[in-house]
C-alpha cells in the first residue's frame, strides 16, 4: 500500500503535470527570426518551445508571406478608461465608508438608494 501512495504521489502531483504558460511579447528580432525559420521549414512547435510563445502567433506569420510586410502587434489588453476628479472622490469616499471590493462598491455607486 506505501508503494501504491509513493507512485501516486509521483505521478498525480500538481508538479508532474504543471505546465510553464508565461508567454513573452515579442520583439522585431524575435518576430525576424520566426519568420526565417518558417522559411527553412522549421516545425511550428519547435519555434513555440524556443521562443516561448503560442503556436497561433507563429501560424499569425504566415500573414508575412502574403503581405510581404512584417506583422505589427498592438497594444494588448482592454483599454483604459480616464475617471474624472469627481468620480475619483465618490469613489474613495464610498470605500472609506463601506471598506469593500471593487465589484460591491461599483453596485453601491450605481444605485444612490442603497445604504
Amino acid at each position: 500500500m506505501l508503494y501504491f501512495y509513493i507512485i501516486y504521489d509521483s505521478v498525480f502531483s500538481r508538479n508532474y503535470f504543471s505546465v510553464n504558460l508565461t508567454y513573452v511579447k515579442l520583439d522585431e528580432k524575435a518576430i525576424g527570426w520566426i519568420i526565417r525559420e518558417k522559411k527553412k521549414g522549421t516545425p511550428t512547435k519547435e519555434i513555440t518551445e524556443i521562443e516561448n510563445v503560442t503556436p497561433r502567433r507563429v501560424i499569425d506569420y504566415k500573414r508575412y508571406r502574403e503581405t510581404g510586410r512584417i506583422p505589427e502587434l498592438r497594444n494588448p489588453g482592454r483599454p483604459r478608461k480616464e475617471l474624472s476628479d469627481g468620480e475619483t472622490e465618490a469613489i474613495k469616499e464610498a470605500y472609506e465608508e463601506y471598506r469593500c471590493n471593487a465589484i460591491v462598491l461599483q453596485i453601491i455607486l450605481r444605485n444612490p438608494a442603497i445604504p
